[in-house]
């Protein structure tokens, strides 16, 4: 439900309203484009806090406005800052309409960086051993931390997995401004028709260049 009347739906959505999303809207409306900026979240009083000026809010679950919004055709950003796997709950939303699919299990034995198992079958892995700064600058080589060279930007070696018996397939997070990732909603809706054209059981990412969510679903 928005929290006011706007004369053109967003172009970037910000899912949650804590203190990553919270930062996120302050970084990006700082940067001068001409995108419209837009927050989601369940606490009413946290939108109203954070949305000012010409930065839309709306109050209520995020995955049902983000769905929403997806319909409007007018998302080009949304920028994921919940404590769960954004892109597959809204995969799994869209496929539980028509009673096509459910979360499962993540195959035992993925060959991740630092893999830490989160809650709900989801697991996270990051190259970075340490807490990273909040405006990491995301440089194509080098980490600014440790002065090392990265290895393989971590979402493509997510997209070479091997997961016997699964399909592999995933988004890249592009970073939006200093420490803010957001997926492109064309490659969210890519993701999901490649997921809705066959049965079977798919290991589904979003993964920038260090750091990264992997979730189970089955189609049916």
């Amino acid at each position: 439900m928005a929290e006011g009347t706007f004369e053109a739906p967003p172009d970037v959505l910000v899912v949650g309203g804590g203190h990553f999303g919270s930062r996120a809207i302050e970084v990006l409306a700082r940067r001068r484009r001409p995108w419209r900026l837009a927050l989601v979240d369940l606490d009413r009083e946290k939108v109203a806090r954070v949305c000012r000026g010409e930065v839309m809010g709306f109050g209520g679950d995020g995955v049902e406005v983000l769905d929403g919004l997806m319909e409007t055709g007018s998302l080009k950003w949304v920028v994921p800052a919940v404590p769960f796997h954004l892109a597959h709950e809204w995969i799994l939303r869209r496929l539980s309409r028509e009673k096509r699919g459910r979360k499962i299990a993540l195959p035992n034995g993925l060959q991740l960086p630092n893999p830490i198992q989160g809650p709900n079958m989801d697991l996270y892995s990051s190259y970075a051993t340490f807490l990273c700064p909040e405006d990491c600058t995301e440089p194509r080589e080098i980490c600014p931390v440790t002065g090392l060279r990265r290895p393989v930007p971590l979402y493509r070696l997510l997209g070479g997995l091997e997961a016997p018996g699964f399909r592999v397939s995933g988004l890249r997070s592009y970073q939006l401004g200093p420490g803010v990732g957001g997926i492109r909603a064309g490659d969210l809706l890519s993701l999901l028709e490649k997921v809705k054209g066959s049965t079977g059981r798919w290991v589904l990412f979003t993964a920038c260049r260090c750091h990264g969510v992997l979730s189970g679903l089955e189609t049916f």
